[in-house]
């Protein structure tokens, strides 16, 4: 096993779990490409796996006020509520929106839903205080027919209006990993690890990303759809960088 990790402008290589080599104070790149490199004879590689690494975490314990508010918009039909297994959202449709804005970003959340229809999202490059103006990853694992290849509302990690997720994984009853990527106009997730939708947003700009391409930063938006909603986020880390596209 060979892991390389950057972190700033510093580099360290290791070899089955033994550090081999590190540089410091080296020029790196905040973006590019990864590229596998061949000379001679034969080399096979597999299982290349990524993760981004000094993430930070959006509070959904207790103290969930810390990095989170409702919009000045705010219905008050949305009730939150906290316990041991992390931040409640039920009953009503709302949203609770984080105090900080991000723009380019890598983010990985974990939720259950009390049932695979329930509908929630997480929405990004929010306009502040405005209700669910923004860019949505769907949160909702209900299927059509039994077929996972048929999401009856987007399915789980689809940029909702936009494109569909290609495959609904799991039904959501279970602790859930949806991981999203916006980079500049592209936006990609995964749920459980499963790539499910790979969105490249070709649109003249507009400041609400329902109408246009949005780059600008905004909060992150956590949604009560309905009476129905009956979602638990058990953790949500973020990491911000620079797209390499602006």
């Amino acid at each position: 096993t060979y892991t390389v990790r950057v972190s700033g402008n510093s580099v360290q290589i290791s070899l089955d779990g033994q550090q081999i080599q590190q540089l410091d104070d080296i020029e790196v790149a905040p973006t590019g490409h990864i590229s596998l490199q061949h000379n001679s004879g034969r080399v096979e590689f597999r299982n290349i796996l990524l993760r981004p690494i000094d993430q930070s975490e959006l509070n959904v314990g207790d103290s969930w006020e810390q990095d989170w508010n409702f919009a000045e918009k705010e219905p008050d039909t949305l009730k939150i509520e906290t316990d041991r297994n992390g931040l409640h959202l039920r009953g009503g449709s709302g949203q609770i929106q984080s105090k900080q804005s991000f723009g380019n970003f890598f983010l990985q959340a974990r939720y259950t839903l009390a049932r695979p229809d329930v509908n929630s999202g997480i929405f990004f490059r929010c306009i502040p205080d405005a209700l669910l103006d923004g860019y949505e990853c769907q949160v909702n694992h209900a299927i059509t027919d039994g077929d996972p290849l048929r999401p009856a509302d987007a399915g789980a990690g689809a940029i909702f209006r936009r494109q569909s997720a290609r495959v609904v994984v799991g039904d959501g009853t279970q602790p859930t990993y949806l991981t999203l990527l916006a980079a500049g106009p592209q936006m990609v997730t995964w749920v459980n690890g499963v790539l499910v939708a790979d969105f490249y947003d070709s649109r003249e700009p507009k400041e609400n990303p329902r109408e246009g391409l949005r780059l600008e930063a905004g909060p992150i938006a956590l949604q009560g759809h309905d009476e129905t909603t009956d979602v638990t986020f058990h953790r949500l880390k973020i990491v911000e960088f620079s797209s390499g596209t602006e």
